[in-house]
Formats: C-alpha cells, structure tokens, sequence
C-alpha cells in the first residue's frame, strides 16, 4: 500500500474564506453560468481545454457558488472540469493530500504577462516591417 506523502503547507495558499460558506443550489440553473452549452469542452482532458475552461470560470459570476458544489459532490463528479480544476486536482483536495487555493489569481498574473509579450511582440513587428 502506497502511503501519499503530505506536501508542506504553504502560507501564502490558504483556502478563501468563501470557501467555508454552503453552496447555493439555485446556482445550477443560473442563466449567467460561462458553462452552459459547453459540455464537451468542460469534459474534455486536454491541457488546452483545462486553460479554455479556465478562461471562462475566472470571469464566471457564480464561481464561488460552483467551487463550493463541486468540493462537496466530488465522489458524484469524478470527470471533467468544475470550476476551473481538473479531477486530479479535486481529487488530492478530497483526499487531504492538497488544501484549496483560489487558483484565479495566479491565472491572472500568468495571463496578464502572456497578452504584454503577445502585444510587445506584435509591436515589434511593425516596426520592423
């Protein structure tokens, strides 16, 4: 029996206090959902539809209400993507072996430095044409 080893809590990655609230349940037919008639992209095991999901989820106005259902229902939603993590991702923090971090804020610093080098980029080419 393998045993999972713990990694070292990092204090800069606490759960959000959000986290701790009940899910609303209203949230599965909100009309404002980034989701809705997406399924096979949320399905889909590729790292580039994990980044297109997350795309959607970061600007999604009912992702609090999400993250929460999915952390609580992940034995009944082992597949696909929930608000913006991968099964794997859900799994560890199910297990204890990982707590949740508000990924959104990295994706936006990482986000934010790729469109400036794309922009940057496309700058330099002009000037040289």
């Amino acid at each position: 029996m393998s045993r999972l080893r713990q990694r070292p809590v990092n204090p800069k990655r606490r759960p959000p206090l959000w986290l701790r609230g009940r899910y609303n349940r209203s949230f599965l037919e909100d009309p404002r959902r980034q989701c809705i008639g997406k399924r096979d992209l949320f399905f889909d095991d590729s790292i580039e539809a994990l980044a297109a999901c997350q795309a959607l989820c970061v600007k999604c106005p009912v992702f609090q209400d999400c993250t929460r259902w999915a952390l609580a229902n992940y034995d009944a939603l082992e597949f696909g993507t929930f608000a913006g993590l991968s099964e794997q991702v859900r799994r560890r923090i199910a297990e204890g072996v990982e707590e949740y971090y508000d990924w959104r804020r990295n994706w936006h610093r990482t986000n934010y430095i790729r469109k400036l080098a794309k922009r940057k980029y496309r700058e330099r080419s002009k000037n040289h044409d």
